[in-house]
């Protein structure tokens, strides 16, 4: 998970979920982004680990095993679906409402 933290701000949320970022941390100091964002986030750490993994220094065994494990996290994550993505309608809901807001604003000349 710290790797997940460390990322999400950077590289894992998207430019129009910043702000809800920032607003979260400062009403939420000291939590950590995976107590906040759900496996919808988490899924995303997976599009980047093809690029992290290629610098890291490791052997055919340990690579192996790792795909291993993270197929294995995967199916966990399939397994359980609906509960671990059940605030999915939240997310959307939020992000509709902020598309809506900037639509809005560009309409009026914002």
């Amino acid at each position: 998970m710290i790797y997940f933290d460390a990322a999400l701000p950077v590289t894992l949320l998207y430019a129009r979920e910043r702000p809800q970022y920032l607003e979260l941390a400062k009403s939420h100091p000291g939590v950590p982004p995976s107590k906040l964002y759900g496996a919808e986030h988490l899924l995303r750490l997976f599009t980047k680990l093809p690029s992290v993994l290629s610098n890291a220094p490791m052997s055919a065994v340990e690579s192996s095993q790792l795909q291993g494990n993270l197929a294995e996290f995967l199916k966990h994550l399939q397994k359980n679906s609906t509960a671990l993505f059940a605030q999915h309608e939240i997310w959307v809901e939020a992000a509709s409402s902020a598309d809506d807001d900037l639509a809005t604003g560009a309409k009026e000349g914002r």
